[in-house]
């Protein structure tokens, strides 16, 4: 509708100019403008199966180019972002710093915001500072909550019951084109009930970044049975972040951490 605000969306990519200051490869500065890339959009259904459905969209601003499948699986419980970006915009010290964030509104009263961190998590407020995840952050409440995960991005902003991703940004020193060219970034966002914990998020997360892959093969002899598996870890809130030969080739190392 018309009344709907859009700064209201999801999957919403925004364009943020930050005021000239020094030390711009490591601080973010005042944020001077914000430009809603919502409008010129070429939209597309690209594929529709039995499977999933992809949306094709693909947008243009200043002298970048975007380029996004958003896919929806008919039994995944997550929506994936394939998104292809040539950025063209550049920083300076009298232009200031562009950046690029993708924000996901979230319905939510009094959400709780939970950040990956090697090989564990750290819980922070929601005030709307830049913080560094590995793989995903997630915002809960009580019952609900939803998850945002990448394969590339680590500066993650919640603010609020808006949880947003920062994509690309231009600083101009030391190096005064940091980031010029085309880069291909996943992200998705997985909601759930309840706890993340509960729900796995970090199972998804894992999943999602190293994706299984599939390989067509002839019938073969063998006695495997129908599904098999290399590794099974009990109870569910052991993850395994490591298993190699020792250096004596006699044994097998697995490390792991608990959740």
């Amino acid at each position: 509708p018309d009344t709907y605000a859009i700064d209201k969306a999801s999957n919403l990519l925004r364009l943020f100019k930050e005021t000239p200051h020094s030390m711009s490869s490591w601080v973010i500065g005042n944020i001077e403008k914000v430009v809603n890339l919502s409008n010129g959009c070429q939209i597309k259904i690209e594929e529709e199966g039995p499977v999933r459905v992809i949306l094709g969209i693909n947008r243009s601003f200043n002298e970048s180019r975007i380029e996004q499948k958003i896919i929806l699986y008919r039994d995944l419980e997550r929506i994936d972002f394939v998104t292809k970006i040539d950025w063209q915009e550049k920083g300076s010290q009298e232009e200031g710093i562009p950046m690029l964030r993708v924000s996901f509104h979230l319905n939510f009263s009094s959400p709780e915001a939970t950040f990956e961190i090697p090989f564990g998590h750290i819980k922070r407020p929601a005030l709307g500072e830049e913080m560094p995840a590995l793989r995903w952050v997630d915002v809960s409440q009580t019952d609900y909550g939803v998850s945002l995960i990448n394969d590339c991005k680590h500066g993650y902003q919640v603010e609020g019951d808006s949880l947003s991703l920062t994509l690309l940004r231009s600083p101009y020193e030391p190096d005064a084109l940091p980031d010029l060219g085309v880069h291909h970034i996943g992200y998705a966002i997985y909601p759930h009930k309840g706890r993340w914990k509960k729900d796995k998020t970090i199972r998804k997360a894992a999943e999602f970044n190293q994706p299984l892959l599939v390989q067509w093969q002839k019938v073969q002899g063998g006695n495997l049975p129908s599904f098999f598996g290399l590794l099974n870890l009990e109870p569910s809130n052991l993850v395994v972040s490591g298993l190699k030969k020792t250096e004596n080739d006699k044994g097998i190392i697995l490390r792991f951490y608990e959740v």
